[in-house]
């Protein structure tokens, strides 16, 4: 007989995730709309590691 390990979320729980996911972008572009290369390397920091101090140019 299966066992369920995991179920699916509801209509409604991924509704409110992808709400979430949205907003979330939506406020991450505008800051970056308003405060260009400066957000982005603050964005950079916070979300890897081993940022570069200095980006060579092609």
């Amino acid at each position: 007989m299966a066992t369920w390990i995991k179920e699916a979320i509801t209509e409604e729980q991924r509704d409110e995730a992808q709400k979430q996911v949205r907003d979330t972008v939506e406020k991450l572009l505008e800051d970056i709309d308003k405060r260009g290369d400066t957000a982005v390397r603050e964005l950079s920091k916070q979300f890897e590691t081993g940022f570069p101090q200095r980006i060579p140019a092609f």
